[in-house]
Order: structure tokens, then C-alpha cells, then sequence
């Protein structure tokens, strides 16, 4: 059966056999993908019909039909968040499509953000053609001057919440623009080293944060403490392992910035939130600096953190020095990009190289140097100066290493550790081990509590990681959900090319439906659910 039959029962409503064709016939165009959705809607299957059109915008990233009668579906349906999303990439495609602007102004309006919509009247207004011009003027006076009478006070109120963020986060400080998306204030607190990460502020001024420099933090909380709901503090902990910092206490001086504020916060206001999250580079091997964390701890809401060993780790230290309420300590990861900056292509064939980037290769590896490539260049993916420089990194690394195979994880600590995770543990001895840097050691429990960034990036391009298989249960979690290659301590030798383009495929299918474990969306939903008084888990 070709298109011109199925566009026929199409139209001649028969939309049940063009659901069982496709039971048996895998879709394989833009075309086909759209009237089988649509037979689905028609039908009253509106899930199935999202999830066929999301399916098509994976084999055919960026089609402009297919977005289109998924952002007119979910709309339809009163699916706004999701709306937005797929309307967010649709702008990009087509910035003078006024349908876009239009719709994503309505949901605005609906959800009582007025000052939000309005940019996007004034576009939608912009490129309307003339005979649509005065409908929309009509409607989006009516919308205004409707929703305008909510007030603060009234019962249909959703109230603006505020954020302050102490330090700049390290790495994906843009997707702190999902918040402010969605009507939250961000502020965010310059800290004593506030200079040497100084592009990671101007990036969240660029998407709209508030910056607070040091010596105006008091005047701030004395007008704003009792405004705050979500005092946060996102980054590392040396706790006295020096590493290859040499002596900077740096993330002493935030956390300390944090505690403070946090205490003030909460005096303002009792329902405010304290959240502090530690990423992988994090150790707590110094029992002063454990014991000064100990006793200002209980300030805290939660305490998120990368891995479950690193949170197991945090608690056998910390346990020594002061009782901990385990129910505070969550596995959430946070410098992490958002999901709707996964890009992932697929493609029939791939370039069966295996990315590395970053960090010379000077020990063993399981790799011959003849499949591996190294990224030379620096790309802004993760960190930038604005967010313009940060979607331009990205639509370039796309366009230069989107079709790679896979991507080289650390495996330079791997085989020279001399304890398993337990046993470090048990004996409270974070162990040393030599890495492939020239000089300096670190210890071997930052191998099993850390969650790599180049990992990460690999996975938000859809490059499948080469990783040890190993007890890190970050990696375990890549692995068992068929995401990245575990490679054990007998493997030799990976061949890349045992890996077919369809495997190849299947596992970037499997990276793309797994996108919680390594984005910040899940971090988002945690809190926007504690602001809202839902339960969370």
C-alpha cells in the first residue's frame, strides 16, 4: 500500500485501518508518521497520538509538520508544559511563524503569566497576516484584561516564588533558566571567588538571574528574607583533600555564605526551603572540616547528591561527627543539562570513532589510539559567558560530532585502585591512586562518586559511552538501562566496529528514554512539587 492509498482511507475517515496498516508496517516517513497520529486523535487516542509524532520527531528531528500537529495536539489536549517545550524548539525553526508565538502567548495568558505573554503577542502580532491581525488584537485584550484581575491575594492566584543561589553552579548554569520560564525569581549571591567563574555568572545574568554581590547580601535579605522560598547551593566539597587545587577553600566559603543565609532566611520565613547539593567532587576525608559541616547541617531541608555512593559516603562520615535524618539525603543530580537540550540525531550510519575530550590519554586503556579521536577544539556546551555562545556551541558540536559512535570515559584510576567502594568504606580510607595527570594523586572513592561532565555530554548528543563496568552506580545505571558500554577489567580490546549502526541506534533510542537520569529536570520537578505542597519521594 503506498501514501496515496493511506492518504485515501484518511480522508474517507477510515482511520482504524490505517491504525492496523501501521500496526504491521513500521512508519518510514514524515507523512506516514502524521496520519497515523492523526488517526489516533481522531479516534480519541490523544497519548498514542503524541507519543507516534514524538517517535517521528526522533527519526526526523525538526520536521516542521510533524511539530506542528504535536504542539496543535498537546495544546488541544491542555498539555501546556509540553506544548511549550515543542514550542520553544518550533521558534527557533520558523522565528517568523506567527501560529507559534501565538499559541505559546494564549498558554500564557491562561497560566496568569501576563508579563510573560506579552512578548510573544507583540511577535505574534508582528507577523500575523493582515486578515488575522485584528482577531488576535481581540482576543489578546480580552485575555489581558480578564486575567489581569488576578491579583496576589485572590484564590486564583499563583503566587511569583523566588530562588537565591549561592555561587554560580559549575557546569549548566543555563538550565536554571526553566525556573524563570516558569515565573520564578532567581537570585544569585557572587561569592569571594565570584571572578575566577566569572562567565558562569554573566551566563545566568544572560538568562535573566539577578546577581547580588557580596557586600549587598545584608540590604537584600533585611528587604527580601521573608520573599525567599528556596535558598540553594550547588558545587563541590574538598573538605581538606586539596586534590590539584592546591589550598583554595573557595567551596568553604560558599557553603558557609549558604548556612548563613539560609538561617537568616528561615527566621523570615519558617516555610522557606534550604538545599544544598553536592556534586562527584566532593570528599570527606578530613574529620575538622566534617565536624565544622556537621554542626551547621541541620539547616538544611535536603541534601542532594550525584550518586547513592557518594550519598552513602557523605553519611558513614558524617554519622562520626553528628546524627544525620537519612530522609534529607536524596540522589538528584543538578549540574545537568535540561532535557529539551538533549540533541540527538539519528543517523544510517555512524563514525565508529570513540570520542575523547579534555584529558590526554597517557595510561592503559581498552582502546587502541587507532579508533580514537580527540577533540581539540574548545566548544561551549556546558558553560559559557551567555546563553547565545552556549546554543552555538552546541548547534556546532552537533553539526561536527553528532554522528560519532561513542566516547571515551575515564578509565585511568580503573585499574590501579586498591580498594572496592565497601571496603573503602569500612575502613574509612578514601585510598589514593595515580592518574594519568603528572602531578597528582587523588583518591580512588572519587572514581566510584562521580558522575564524569565529559559523560554527560556524550550522552546529551547521543555519543555512547565507552565506561568501566565498575561499581560507580552512575555508570551501573547508564549500563543496565542498555545506555553506555561497560567494559570490564578482562577486556583487552574494544573493537567498535562489533557495534552495528541498528545497535548504534537502539542505544541512542535507549539514551533519549532515559533522559532523567542525566538531566535537570528531575531536580526542577523536586522542587517546583515542595514549593507547590505536593509530595514528593
Amino acid at each position: 500500500m503506498d501514501i496515496s492509498d493511506l492518504y485515501k482511507m484518511f480522508e474517507e475517515g477510515k482511520y482504524k485501518e490505517v491504525i492496523k496498516f501501521f500496526s504491521s508496517s513500521f512508519p518510514e516517513t514524515p507523512e506516514e508518521y502524521n496520519l497515523e497520529a492523526l488517526s489516533f486523535y481522531n479516534l480519541g487516542f490523544v497519548k498514542e497520538s503524541v507519543i507516534v509524532l514524538e517517535n517521528g520527531l526522533i527519526a526526523f528531528p525538526q520536521n516542521k509538520d510533524l511539530l506542528f500537529n504535536l504542539i496543535e495536539i498537546l495544546y488541544a489536549s491542555k498539555r501546556y508544559e509540553e506544548a511549550q517545550k515543542y514550542l520553544r524548539e518550533a521558534i527557533e525553526i520558523e522565528p517568523q511563524n506567527y501560529v507559534y508565538y501565538d499559541i505559546m502567548a494564549t498558554i500564557l495568558f491562561l497560566e496568569g503569566k501576563n508579563e510573560k505573554a506579552l512578548p510573544y503577542a507583540q511577535k505574534a502580532l508582528k507577523f500575523a497576516p493582515s486578515d488575522v491581525y485584528n482577531q488576535l488584537v481581540d482576543k489578546y485584550s480580552h485575555l489581558e484584561g480578564t486575567l489581569s484581575l488576578r491579583h496576589e491575594n485572590s484564590a486564583n492566584a499563583k503566587k511569583s516564588k523566588r530562588m537565591m543561589l549561592v555561587g554560580s553552579a559549575c557546569n549548566y548554569p543555563d538550565s536554571f533558566r526553566k525556573f524563570m520560564e516558569d515565573g520564578w525569581e532567581l537570585y544569585v549571591v557572587r561569592t569571594q571567588t565570584w571572578r575566577a567563574f566569572q562567565s558562569n555568572y554573566d551566563l545566568l545574568e544572560s538568562i535573566g538571574a539577578k546577581m547580588i554581590d557580596r557586600d549587598g547580601v545584608e540590604s537584600f535579605l533585611d528587604s527580601m528574607a521573608s520573599k525567599i522560598d528556596v535558598v540553594f547551593r550547588t558545587g563541590y566539597f574538598y573538605g581538606g583533600n586539596d586534590l590539584h587545587r592546591l589550598n583554595r577553600i573557595c567551596d568553604v566559603d560558599q557553603i558557609d555564605t549558604f548556612f548563613k543565609i539560609s538561617s537568616r532566611v528561615k527566621r523570615k520565613n519558617a516555610k522557606a526551603l534550604s538545599i544544598l547539593a553536592f556534586d562527584g567532587n566532593s570528599f570527606f576525608s578530613d574529620m575538622y572540616w566534617n565536624d565544622w559541616l556537621g554542626k551547621r547541617i541541620d539547616v538544611c531541608d535536603y541534601i542532594f547528591f550525584d550518586t547513592k555512593n557518594l550519598k552513602d559516603y557523605f553519611a558513614n562520615r558524617i554519622s562520626k561527627v553528628t546524627s544525620i535524618d537519612e530522609n534529607k539525603l536524596k540522589v538528584l543530580r543538578v549540574e545537568m543539562p535540561l532535557f529539551e537540550d538533549v540533541m540527538i540525531e539519528p543517523f544510517e550510519k555512524y563514525t565508529k570513532k570513540i570520542l575523547t575530550m579534555g584529558r590526554s590519554i597517557n595510561s592503559y586503556v581498552p582502546v587502541s589510539n587507532l579508533f580514537i579521536e580527540e577533540m581539540k577544539e574548545q566548544i561551549s556546551i556546558g558553560r559559557g559567558k551567555n546563553y547565545r555562545e552556549i546554543q552555538g556551541g552546541r548547534n556546532e558540536f552537533l553539526s561536527k560530532y553528532g554522528d560519532r559512535a561513542f566516547g571515551l570515559g575515564y578509565f585511568y584510576d580503573f585499574y590501579d585502585r586498591h580498594k572496592g567502594f565497601e571496603e573503602l568504606l569500612k575502613d574509612g580510607d578514601d585510598d589514593n591512586t595515580p592518574s594519568n595527570g603528572i602531578f597528582y594523586v587523588h583518591p580512588s572513592i572519587y572514581g566510584y562518586t562521580n558522575v564524569p561532565g565529559k559523560v554527560i555530554t556524550y550522552l546529551q548528543f547521543g555519543i555512547v559511552p565507552v565506561i568501566p563496568n565498575d561499581e560507580n552506580d552512575f555508570h551501573r545505571e547508564l549500563i543496565d538501562n542498555g545506555m553506555a558500554i561497560g567494559v570490564s577489567k578482562d577486556t583487552l580490546f574494544f573493537d567498535p566496529n562489533t557495534y552495528s549502526d541498528k545497535a548504534i541506534t537502539e542505544m541512542r533510542k535507549n539514551i533519549s528514554q532515559h533522559g532523567t537520569i542525566f538531566t535537570f529536570d528531575a531536580f526542577y520537578n523536586f522542587v517546583e512539587a515542595l514549593t507547590e505542597g505536593r509530595d514528593v519521594r
